[in-house]
């Protein structure tokens, strides 16, 4: 019905008079002219809609011997129409045994992006199986972003119910996508499923998580009998939602898993004992500094640090004598932090300074900045030092930036010639103010040379410090990190050489990743002991924002307690603050050159 049909339709002369009973009249017949219009407005629409789902179900056909490549768009396009029959042709294709698996995960991908009722409860259900495990990451990363939220009200009603059905594999992956979503109803779902026996440890684990998150206090017993089930990550998980809900009732278990048979579990006991300060409990947790796996010992030294007071510097000087590489730097770093003072790496300097000083200096603990200073100033560790950063260690990993920002010129004191060793010879800095100083003494001659050269010759320079039997590598990056060797090398003469070799042939080019050039590094389960250098913010890779970057980094890093020293050239103030931070929240030091 037009306009003209609804003018037609009203008396002529309450038309014109454009008032009472004939204004009404007016109303209505223009109301039903426009419900007309839209009417065949949608008629068309849907006449459009079954034209293009033809098209692209011939094209479909057509296109079967085809690359996936060229099959693309068509998979596209037939997910963003959104509706079921475009959907359902998709889906016969990820249930068919005969289809590429690399399309079907470009379907997948389309599908989690263009997701429906149909599609969520589809491939959440019966796509694991007929996917396969090897693209089971793509269903998980896929229906983490879904859209519509009758999809997710799917999720969270009905389709954490076939959670059980699943193998452990594909359990992960559904907990994945669960996970991804801050939805009240979580909780609810969680509270249901703890403790089915067809659910995976990794899966309770996940499920403890959630309630962890929520603070939920009404599951504790449930919690509590997960911790019974002997998986490390689980018991950890237990302890940790004890931690988050302050439960007083679980505190057998904690000052229990300082004594258990998995290190994880010993090594998360002391954290949450040395979060909790409570004094009285360093009897049973000192023990640990001489634990046999280095994350316990680094674990126990941190917590013991955290609660600090003289009753902990004495067990500290003399556990020098009893440890090596990582804990022993961890033991002289908590000493210097409690006595703001640095007295080297052996016991005997610290044991008559404490002797003489007992009870007449304040072991509070310094300032982040005095701490900073005191260790790049410090004594020299037993394989020489890095920007100031005493190496004691043997499981090292040096990462440098290579970006194209590298190139770029740094001004620093001229030595007369080049070294082996850092680019000033004052601990990384850069010393005195090359305008001279307040009585005319001769000025300071500076040169500038590229950043990446300056970081090749600190490099080269602590390489040939490294002692025999220190396990070290090095990774160079840029828009995406690469490692010298697959794993930790121990140094001899030959691999020195090679060493050298790889850092001379470093070249500046590209953007900068941080977060993945991090995680490299940590990948291997040997390090203990990061030094990472960077001139700029992070412009590439998994994750560039800042925040992200430190969250992700920490807590894959809670258990491990890889120490990650941090180095920057000139950094903007953002970097400098996600530099400090990342070297602050994992053990290390931050050094701005």
């Amino acid at each position: 019905m037009t306009m003209r049909l609804a003018l037609l339709l009203a008396p002529p002369r309450l038309v014109a008079r454009g008032e009472g009973v004939g204004f009404r009249w007016f109303a209505l017949a223009l109301v039903i002219a426009l419900g007309g219009s839209t009417l065949v407005a949608a008629d068309q629409s849907k006449k459009e809609l079954r034209a293009k789902l033809a098209d692209l179900q011939k094209r479909f056909e057509d296109e079967r011997q085809k690359t996936v490549m060229e099959r693309d768009a068509t998979f596209r396009e037939l997910a963003e129409l959104r509706v079921d029959a475009a959907h359902q042709l998709l889906l016969q294709a990820l249930a068919n045994p005969k289809e590429d698996y690399v399309a079907k995960e470009q379907i997948l991908r389309h599908l989690g992006e263009n997701a429906t009722v149909l599609a969520a409860a589809t491939v959440l259900t019966q796509g694991f199986d007929q996917v396969g495990d090897r693209s089971y990451h793509v269903i998980a990363t896929a229906f983490r972003g879904m859209k519509d939220q009758e999809a997710v009200d799917w999720l969270f009603e009905k389709g954490w119910k076939n959670l059980p059905a699943l193998g452990a594999k594909a359990q992960a992956a559904f907990m994945q996508v669960f996970t991804s979503y801050r939805d009240a109803r979580a909780v609810e779902a969680a509270q249901k499923l703890l403790g089915n026996r067809k659910l995976k440890t990794a899966t309770q684990r996940d499920l403890v998580g959630i309630l962890t998150d929520a603070k939920d206090a009404t599951s504790a017993k449930k919690v509590r009998k997960l911790y019974k089930w002997g998986d490390p990550d689980l018991m950890v998980a237990v302890l940790r939602y004890a931690q988050r809900l302050q439960l007083t009732d679980f505190s057998d278990l904690i000052t229990g898993g300082l004594e258990d048979d998995y290190w994880q579990v010993r090594a998360t006991a002391c954290d949450i004992i040395g979060a909790s300060l409570d004094a009285s409990l360093l009897d049973r947790l000192l023990p640990r500094i001489e634990d046999k796996i280095v994350a316990v010992q680094v674990a126990a030294i941190g917590a013991a640090r955290a609660i600090g007071g003289e009753a902990v510097i004495e067990p500290f000087y003399k556990a020098l004598d009893k440890t090596e590489g990582r804990a022993k730097d961890d033991l002289i770093d908590a000493l210097i932090f409690l006595t703001g003072r640095d007295l080297g790496t052996e016991s005997v300097s610290w044991e008559t300074w404490w002797k003489a000083n007992r009870g007449k200096v304040a072991i509070g603990g310094i300032s982040r900045e005095e701490y900073e200073r005191l260790i790049s100033e410090g004594a020299t560790g037993a394989s020489g030092k890095y920007y100031g950063l005493r190496i004691l260690s043997k499981n090292v990993t040096f990462v440098i930036d290579v970006s194209g920002s590298m190139e770029e010129p740094h001004k620093v004191k001229d030595k007369g010639g080049d070294r082996k060793g850092g680019d000033d010879g004052d601990s990384g800095h850069t010393g005195v103010n090359p305008e001279g100083d307040e009585k005319g003494e001769k000025k300071t001659k500076w040169i500038q040379k590229p950043k990446i050269e300056l970081a090749k010759r600190e490099l080269r320079g602590v390489l040939s410090t490294l002692a025999k039997g220190v396990h070290f590598n090095i990774i160079q990056f840029s828009g995406m990190p690469r490692a010298w060797k697959t794993e930790l090398i121990g140094m001899d003469e030959e691999v020195l050489e090679s060493a050298l070799g790889y850092v001379d042939s470093l070249a500046p080019g590209g953007t900068t990743n941080v977060y993945d050039s991090l995680v490299l590094a940590m990948n291997d389960p040997k390090v203990d002991t990061v030094y990472f250098l960077s001139d700029g913010a992070p412009t590439a890779g998994t994750y560039q924002d800042h925040a992200t970057i430190l969250q992700k980094v920490t807590e894959g890093n809670s258990l491990r307690k890889v120490k990650i020293h941090t180095i920057g050239f000139k950094l903007d103030p953002q970097a400098k603050e996600l530099m400090r931070k990342l070297a602050e929240q994992n053990q290390g030091t931050f050094v701005d050159i």
